[in-house]
């Protein structure tokens, strides 16, 4: 496997650690609404916000795609398709690790709107 192929599946799965914790966060702090806990909600609120933010640094660290004639065309979509050429294994833990981050992606948003 290639270092490019090897940092992308690094970041993905880095970004889907990174969207369990705010979907668990975003989870809890329902609770502690209910409770009306301001210390409870002040902490996953701060806590969210970390979350976003290592989200954000994570989206940065994607690999520039370069132009054939020179220059950077655009950031990479690290979650997009695999190249053809990659093995089954790889394709299957990639397919796996994609499929669970738009599951969690789904998740964020629906509790993001609650």
């Amino acid at each position: 496997m290639d270092q490019e192929l090897t940092t992308s599946l690094q970041l993905l799965e880095r970004r889907l650690a990174l969207m369990r914790d705010l979907a668990n966060s975003l989870e809890q702090v329902q609770s502690a609404v209910v409770r009306s806990d301001l210390g409870g909600i002040n902490g996953h609120t701060a806590r969210q916000g970390e979350l976003c933010e290592a989200l954000r640094q994570l989206e940065s660290e994607a690999v520039p795609i370069r132009n054939p004639i020179g220059g950077v065309l655009a950031k990479q979509n690290i979650w997009a398709q695999l190249p053809d050429d990659v093995s089954p294994q790889v394709r299957e833990r990639w397919q796996t690790l994609a499929q669970e981050l738009t599951q969690l992606e789904q998740r964020v948003r629906q509790l993001n709107r609650v």
